[in-house]
């Protein structure tokens, strides 16, 4: 690890353990909580707006570690502070799914900005169009992670820590920065929000990790790195979150409901309805996304036969898994053991 590196990891993570009990503080003066219901699976009022500490500290262990204000990087803090506060806001009062994926996009334009025009699409105009449908596919798939205790920061943190290892050129700091700068506050932020959780995330902290990981993936598509079969190395580190995304919204507009109108069939649910338990969920949540980070570290040094075909096994084996256990079944298509364990962790 760099010098920069070891800044970005240990500012971010001393960063998030101060700030996390300041904001849980602040939640329960403010009675600001995520309250029990029937999407629900936790049973007492849990402090909701953890984002905010997610959000800072992950600027500032870069603004700490890359202490140059450059415009990219300014972009970054201000993409960052958009998404939290919204998310915020979104938290506490409620805000449609239609402005809510405005920002989005405004914050994904900010990014495309920041990173620069991407090496694999030279057109100003595909570019932004590109960039901005990431950046909103890999927020709402954190977004939609974010649904039991510990897997979004987790997911988030490994995925960091594989983007930190990746041979950045010369010239890209700022990637790297962030990139062990996310695995430092996920891992900080995991003792207050491993199962079972004392504070949440929040939207405001799912869009947040989902931000950074999208800017992430924009900056290796700006760099060398991105030729040939390795244009899907973005994809296969967050292939867990990104496919969860890709299942709910089939399966939620196969029922003709809003792809946004939340239900309890994510993998993780249907994996509690099969009797894991919270800590079992998230550790195989973890081990997963490590093994893609794996797959795609061992292919970027390696031919492309070496990258391509792990990928897609894997992929492969955790689509038909999460198929086979009912991620695009309707509430109506229900096995009676789903039935059963669905309602259990509703209550």
């Amino acid at each position: 690890m760099t010098s920069t590196g070891t800044v970005a990891t240990g500012g971010g993570f001393l960063l998030v353990v101060l700030l996390v009990p300041i904001v849980k503080k602040l939640c329960v003066h403010w009675r600001l909580y995520d309250w029990p219901g029937p999407l629900k699976l936790h049973t007492k009022p849990i402090p909701r707006l953890g984002g905010i500490a997610i959000a800072l500290a992950l600027a500032g262990g870069v603004l700490l570690a890359v202490p140059s204000a450059e415009i990219g990087e300014l972009l970054l803090v201000a993409a960052m502070a958009l998404i939290c506060t919204v998310g915020a806001i979104d938290d506490v009062r409620g805000l449609s799914a239609g402005l809510r994926l405005a920002v989005q996009v405004v914050a994904g334009a900010m990014l495309w900005f920041a990173c620069g025009r991407p090496v694999v699409l030279e057109s100003s105009t595909l570019g932004l169009f590109g960039s901005c449908l990431l950046v909103v596919a890999i927020v709402n798939s954190f977004n939609f992670l974010d649904g039991a205790d510990g897997l979004a920061a987790g997911v988030a943190g490994i995925i960091g820590a594989t983007y930190a290892l990746l041979p950045w050129p010369a010239g890209h700091r700022l990637a790297p920065a962030l990139a062990w700068s996310l695995a430092g506050v996920c891992l900080g932020f995991l003792f207050s929000n491993s199962p079972p959780a004392t504070i949440f995330a929040g939207d405001s902290g799912s869009t947040a990790l989902g931000l950074a990981v999208a800017f992430l993936s924009l900056s290796f598509y700006r760099s060398p790195m991105a030729a040939g079969p390795r244009l899907l190395f973005p994809f296969v580190a967050a292939a867990l979150p990104l496919l969860d995304l890709a299942l709910t919204v089939i399966r939620r507009i196969r029922g003709r409901a809003s792809p946004f109108f939340g239900d309890r069939r994510h993998f993780y649910d249907l994996m509690r309805a099969r009797g894991a338990s919270p800590h079992a969920v998230a550790l195989a949540c973890y081990g997963v996304t490590g093994l893609f980070g794996l797959i795609g570290l061992v292919g970027m040094r390696a031919k492309a036969s070496d990258f391509v075909i792990p990928a897609t096994v894997g992929v492969g084996a955790l689509l038909t898994a999460a198929i086979r256990m009912g991620a695009l079944r309707l509430d109506g298509e229900r096995t009676q053991q789903s039935e059963k364990g669905l309602a259990e962790i509703s209550r």
